[in-house]
C-alpha cells in the first residue's frame, strides 16, 4: 500500500511537471521572441547606417526639378543601393521622396513587380518625415506586415527631404519562430515523455516485488530531482538577456546528456523484464525453498544489481553536467557579486565541449587571482562568446590556451587559439556586427560585440591580435573592485 500510494504521488508530481514544462515552454518562446524582436530591429538600424553611407558615398543628397540625387546620380528608379542594401544585409531597403517610395526592391501583397510610386502610412509619415523622428517597430503598409526602422533622409543643408527605411517581411520571422517553437517543444515532450515512461513501466510490478520495487522508485526519485535540476537551471537560463546564444547551449547539452539519458532508457528496460521474470517465477514457483534454491532468482537479482550501477553512474553523469550549468548560469547574479575567476571559467568550458568534439585540446593555465566584483552571468556570458569564436576559428585540431593573472588591481584573462588566424583589416573591425553568407542567407555575427559591451560595461578592455595562419590572442582586463566607476555600456 505504501509503494502504491508513492505512485499516485508520482501521478500527482507528473501533473506539476507538465505544468512546468508548459509555463517553461511559454516563458522561454516569450523571451525567444522579445530577443529576436530586439536583434532584428538592431540589425534594420545598421542597415539603414549601411544605406546612408552608400548614400554619402555618392555625393550630398539634393532635390532638383522635383527628384532627389546623391551627387550627380538621380535617385528615383535607381535601385543599385536598395538591391546592394539588401545583398550585404540581408534586409529590404527603400529609399523615399517625401512620403512617396522612389527605389525599392518591397512588393506589395499580390504584386511582382515592385512597390514604385506607393506611400507610407500616415502614421510614420508625420513621425519619421514631418517630425524628425526614427520608427522602429512592426507596421502594415503595402498589404504586408513588416519588422521595420525609418529614418529620415536630409539634404545638405540637414533638411528633410524623404525617408530611408529597411525591413524584413514578419512573415520571415514568423517562420524562425515556428522553428524555434518545434526544436523546444520536441526537446521538452522528450523531457516530459521520458519521465512519464519511467512511471509507467514501473507501475505494474509493485505489488509483487517489493523490495526491488523500493529500489526503483529510489533511482526514478534520483532521476526525477536530476530532471528537476535541469529544469530549474533551464528556467534561470532563459531569464538572462544576454543569452542569445540559446539554441547553441541547448544543443550542445543534449550532446552531452545523450549518453547517460540513454543507459538510463536502457537499464530501465532492463529492470522491468527482471521485475517480469522474477513474477512469472513468482507464480511459477511451489513453494518458498523451491525459489530459494532456484537460478532464475539469482541471476535476475544480480542483473538488477548491475543495472543499478549503470544507473547511478549515468546519474551522476547527468548531476555533474546540471551543476556545471547552474554554475554558469548563476542563481542570484542578477546583482552585483564577488566572482571566483577560475571557477567561472572551469563551469564554461563543458559547455563548449559539443564544439570541440574532441578535435581541440584546451590548455589551462588559471593562476589564483582575486575576486572580482561583477554581474557575474554577464562576465561568463563574454568569455564564453570569445571560447565560441577560438572553436570556430580551429578548423581541424587544434589547441585553445587560457591564461588569467592578476597585477596592481587588475585581473587579465588571456584566450589564444591556433586557428586560421586574421589580417589586420579584420581585427579592426573585429568587434563591430559582422555579416557572413551562408548560401543564399545572410547571418549577422554579435557574439564579439556583445562580449566586448559587457566588459565596457564593467570598466574592462578586450583586445585582439593575430595573424594569418598563425592564431588569434584575445586579452580581456577587468577591475577588481571598481566595478560601475565609469558605467560604459
Amino acid at each position: 500500500m505504501r509503494l502504491l500510494h508513492s505512485v499516485r504521488l508520482r501521478r500527482h508530481h507528473l501533473l506539476v511537471l507538465a505544468f512546468i514544462v508548459i509555463a517553461v515552454y511559454f516563458t522561454v518562446e516569450h523571451r525567444y521572441v522579445e530577443e529576436q524582436k530586439r536583434l532584428n530591429l538592431e540589425a534594420a538600424k545598421g542597415a539603414v547606417a549601411f544605406a546612408e553611407a552608400l548614400l554619402a558615398r555618392r555625393g550630398t543628397v539634393s532635390e532638383r526639378s522635383g527628384e532627389l540625387y546623391a551627387g550627380d546620380k538621380r535617385l528615383n528608379g535607381d535601385t543599385e543601393i536598395v538591391d546592394t542594401v539588401k545583398t550585404r544585409t540581408g534586409f529590404g531597403c527603400t529609399i523615399f521622396q517625401g512620403s512617396t517610395r522612389i527605389a525599392t526592391n518591397a512588393t506589395a501583397a499580390g504584386e511582382a513587380v515592385r512597390a514604385i510610386g506607393t506611400t507610407a502610412n500616415q502614421t510614420v509619415t508625420n513621425l519619421v518625415y514631418r517630425g524628425g523622428g526614427v520608427f522602429r517597430g512592426v507596421t502594415r503598409t503595402i498589404g504586408k506586415d513588416w519588422v521595420i526602422v525609418y529614418a529620415p533622409l536630409r539634404d545638405g543643408d540637414g533638411q528633410i527631404v524623404g525617408m530611408l527605411a529597411t525591413y524584413r517581411e514578419l512573415d520571415d520571422f514568423l517562420k524562425e519562430l515556428n522553428s524555434f517553437r518545434l526544436l523546444l517543444g520536441g526537446e521538452l515532450v522528450l523531457l516530459f515523455g521520458s519521465v512519464s515512461l519511467l512511471v509507467y513501466l514501473s507501475e505494474g510490478w509493485l505489488r509483487r516485488i517489493e523490495h526491488q520495487s523500493e529500489e526503483i522508485a529510489r533511482k526514478n526519485q534520483q532521476l526525477e530531482q536530476a530532471l528537476s535540476n535541469l529544469a530549474s537551471a533551464q528556467v534561470l537560463l532563459v531569464q538572462s538577456e544576454k543569452m542569445a546564444s540559446v539554441a547553441s547551449l541547448a544543443a550542445g547539452m543534449a550532446h552531452e546528456m545523450n549518453n547517460p539519458v540513454g543507459v538510463l532508457m536502457s537499464a530501465s528496460d532492463v529492470t522491468v523484464r527482471c521485475i517480469k521474470k522474477l513474477a512469472e517465477a513468482v507464480e511459477s514457483s511451489e513453494g518458498v525453498e523451491q525459489l530459494k534454491n532456484g537460478s532464475v532468482i539469482r541471476s535476475t537479482l544480480g542483473i538488477m544489481e548491475l543495472s543499478k550501477i549503470d544507473i547511478l553512474r549515468a546519474g551522476e553523469r547527468i548531476r555533474w553536467i546540471v551543476e556545471n550549468l547552474k554554475s554558469f548560469v548563476g542563481l542570484d547574479e542578477s546583482v552585483v557579486r564577488q566572482m571566483d575567476l577560475r571557477q567561472g571559467i572551469e563551469s564554461i568550458l563543458p559547455l563548449l565541449s559539443h564544439q570541440m568534439a574532441g578535435r581541440i585540446k584546451v590548455v589551462k593555465e588559471l593562476s589564483d587571482t582575486p575576486h572580482i566584483l561583477c554581474h557575474a552571468s554577464e562576465v561568463k556570458q563574454a568569455l564564453m562568446n570569445v571560447l565560441k569564436n577560438s572553436c570556430e576559428a580551429i578548423e581541424g585540431a587544434g589547441t585553445i590556451r587560457v591564461r588569467t593573472s592578476a597585477e596592481a588591481n587588475r585581473v587579465q584573462i588571456e584566450i589564444s587559439d591556433d586557428g586560421r588566424g586574421m589580417s589586420q583589416q579584420q581585427l579592426r573591425s573585429l568587434f563591430e556586427f559582422q555579416f557572413s553568407s551562408q548560401g543564399d542567407h545572410v547571418r549577422m555575427g554579435m557574439g564579439l560585440k556583445v562580449a566586448q559591451a559587457i566588459i565596457r560595461k564593467h570598466d574592462g578592455t578586450i583586445t585582439a591580435t593575430g595573424n594569418i595562419g598563425q592564431g588569434t590572442t584575445f586579452v580581456i582586463t577587468l577591475p577588481v573592485n571598481t566595478f560601475g566607476t565609469s558605467n560604459k555600456v
